[in-house]
Order: structure tokens, then sequence, then C-alpha cells
């Protein structure tokens, strides 16, 4: 039989699996493979594996079934919460206020996601999530809003070298497009 670090060990591959799998948008493998991650990671009692897992089902579901996605994330949120992971924690509020924002062009989640990020130090997160409300924000037509948001990431993509550079300079684009300036 194997012994709880073999399990460990194991979900810990198969969660790198999945994660790549994603990478190259293969994504029944990479259900597959968080499947397996998740179900180890839980027998052995490593949570940080668990929300890592949730994160890749969640993100695979995302396309095609928002509530299985949301349930993925809130599992996630909640494990984390009650195991003292903050960061996974705002990642996986990230990913939910992600969904609201697909859903309902709500910012609540992502405003608390951005905040708490900011407090740890989660800067590639923040400026992830102040392109999500820049775009939100253009949508609702709060242009000075989305504005704001994608100079922020903007700042932190260059001080950072980060790869949302580019989309911060197309949304900052567009809105002054929009406002013909």
């Amino acid at each position: 039989a194997l012994q709880p670090d073999d399990v460990g060990s194991r979900a810990r591959t198969s969660v790198i699996a999945a994660q790549a799998a994603m990478g190259r948008s293969d994504l029944a493998a990479a259900v597959a493979h968080a499947t397996a991650a998740l179900d180890d990671a839980t027998a052995a009692g490593r949570v940080p594996i668990q929300c890592e897992a949730l994160e890749v089902l969640g993100r695979a579901e995302r396309g095609r079934d928002l509530p299985a996605a949301e349930a993925a994330f809130q599992r996630a949120h909640d494990l984390a919460d009650a195991a003292g992971l903050a960061l996974w924690r705002v990642r996986a509020l990230h990913e939910l206020g992600t969904i609201e924002m697909y859903q309902r062009l709500d910012t609540d989640r992502l405003e608390r996601a951005r905040d708490e990020a900011t407090a740890l130090g989660a800067l590639a997160t923040v400026a992830v999530i102040d392109l999500e409300l820049a775009v939100v924000r253009g949508q609702r037509g709060e242009l000075d809003l989305a504005l704001d948001a994608a100079v922020r990431c903007e700042d932190v993509s260059r001080r950072w070298r980060l790869s949302t550079l580019a989309m911060s300079l197309v949304i900052q684009a567009a809105v002054h497009a929009r406002r013909a300036d």
C-alpha cells in the first residue's frame, strides 16, 4: 500500500500534469489529471494541492459549465480559508469574482480579491484583476474607472515585467477611443 507521502507526491505530480495540460488547452487531460490530484491530495491531507487541483477543474469548466466552475472555486476557497492559506483563498476569490463578472458584470468579489491580493503582495494577481476591472468598467460605461484600473495594471506590469502590460495598453487605447480623445 502507498504511504501518505507517496500519495502526496503522486498528487503533486498529477497537479503539475494538469497545469501543463491546461497550458496546452487539453481540457480532457487537465480534468483527468486534476481529478486524480484532488483525490490523492484529499487522501494525503495536502490542502494546497487540493486547492490547485480545484483551480484547474474550475478553469476547465468555466467555458462550458459555470455552475460547476463556481462549485470548484467555492470549494477551493472554503478549503483555503479553513486551512489559513491566504494566497489560495485570494486565488479562489479572484476566480469566483471572474465568474460574477461574466454573469452580471459585478465587481464586488473582484474588488475584495484585489484588496486581499494587494495586502499579500501578490502583484501578478493584482495586475490581472485590474485588467478584468478595466474591462468590466468599460462595458458598464464607467470610463474613468476603467482607465484608472488599466493604468494601475500598466504601472505594475512595467515595474515587474508582467505579461499583462500589452492588454493594459490596449484597454487604455480603447477607453481613449470611446472618449474620442
